[in-house]
């Protein structure tokens, strides 16, 4: 079990209450029962509900759940250095991409699919 996700009702109440809730469609967590309270499971069913291509969607998080489930699921990683885990965390768990802001996500996403680096190796930085 993920410890960071929260409960569907909670995470709504959080994104509220921070006025971010106008930045998404919907938003996903697990169930009261403890349903969906992994990742990766949380994951596919976000995919399979909304329709989404695995392949054509990203999985940004700051921990190697996010980058695990991402992976799992076929979808692209991108690791949030702004967040609780560390680059190293991140690269280890399969972050195809290390990112240090919002500004960098907008730039990689909106280079054409072609234009982007195919693994932005960040290892040579680390510790």
């Amino acid at each position: 079990m993920d410890r960071d996700i929260q409960p569907t009702i909670y995470a709504e109440r959080i994104a509220e209450h921070f006025s971010i809730h106008g930045y998404f469609e919907r938003i996903y967590g697990s169930e009261l029962s403890g349903e969906r309270s992994d990742k990766t499971e949380l994951l596919a069913h976000l995919l399979d509900r909304e329709g989404l291509d695995p392949s054509e969607a990203w999985m940004i998080g700051d921990r190697r759940h996010d980058m695990i489930g991402g992976s799992a699921n076929g979808t692209h990683t991108a690791g949030a250095l702004w967040g609780y885990g560390s680059a190293r965390e991140l690269v280890d768990a399969g972050a195809e991409i290390l990112i240090d802001g919002l500004g960098a996500l907008s730039n990689h996403l909106a280079q054409p699919p072609s234009m982007r680096s195919a693994r932005i190796s960040p290892t040579a930085e680390l510790p």
